[in-house]
């Protein structure tokens, strides 16, 4: 359960422990799937505060019992086995609220994030059970990325970015970088949502992809920072996901916005 003070279905965290969550979620999110060490200028980045702030944070985290962070200064920072257990649950809250935003509220993809950052921190066990319960137990958020599993370690999915994608491979778009509102509504513009097929046409690697979208018949060409926020894997092994993942129409945030519409237009209630 997050820090704080419960009430109901709800928890009321201080300022501090909102703080440590947004650090620790962090630095997961940049270490990766290789737990490799945050600088503090990264972190200091992600998290638009100064870098003295940022060290003297990190001090605090390394210095608590168990320990959250594992940090040397001018050396980076990576995450304890307690500090990873909590930012793995701090991002099962965040994408379990993305998603209940997005198919139950009806929020757009490119609303989600923002609102999922401010509520991510307050849920307690129960609302998050409950939403997971209402969702079907779902394995991944609107944009594509996994869902940790409840009082379990997460995992990165095996993609790589577009950017880095060979020319002439047949791809599979398997999650997109969700913090730039209007990135997203632009990729949902252009068709380029998770599950989509693509392929890299050709690479200008200074300014931009030439690439072609399905069964389109035109190719399309996308500059580089709107690229950058594309993730894809190849198409035979997006075609055998893991059982626990969702079908196509659960990852493409198109797809599952007609579902709910469908959903509510039938009447369909979410009650216990």
């Amino acid at each position: 359960m997050p820090l704080g003070n419960a009430r109901g279905s709800f928890v009321v965290p201080d300022k501090h422990s909102k703080a440590v969550d947004d650090y620790l979620k962090a630095i997961l999110e940049l270490g990766g799937s290789r737990e490799e060490r945050v600088s503090s200028n990264a972190l200091a980045e992600r998290l638009a505060v100064r870098a003295a702030s940022v060290t003297g944070m990190l001090q605090k985290l390394a210095a608590q019992q168990p320990p959250l962070v594992i940090y040397e200064k001018h050396h980076g920072v990576r995450l304890s086995a307690a500090g990873k257990r909590r930012g793995w649950e701090i991002v099962r809250h965040h994408r379990l609220l993305e998603l209940f935003l997005h198919d139950v509220l009806h929020y757009s993809w490119d609303e989600v994030h923002e609102e999922a950052d401010r509520l991510e921190h307050f849920i307690s066990e129960r609302f998050e059970d409950r939403v997971a319960a209402i969702l079907g137990d779902p394995a991944i958020d609107p944009h594509g990325h996994v869902i940790p599993q409840k009082d379990g370690e997460g995992t990165f999915r095996d993609e790589a970015r577009l950017l880095d994608w060979p020319v002439g491979e047949r791809a599979t778009i398997s999650s997109v970088r969700d913090r730039d509102a209007a990135a997203l509504r632009e990729l949902e513009r252009l068709g380029l949502t998770p599950g989509v097929e693509l392929i890299v046409e050709a690479k200008n690697p200074q300014a931009s992809l030439l690439v072609h979208i399905g069964g389109g018949e035109k190719a399309i060409r996308l500059n580089n920072g709107l690229a950058s926020a594309l993730f894809v894997m190849s198409v035979a092994k997006q075609s055998r996901p893991p059982a626990s993942l969702q079908t196509s129409a659960s990852r493409n945030p198109v797809k599952r916005q007609k579902a709910g519409a469908r959903r509510q237009k039938s009447g369909a209630r979410y009650d216990d």
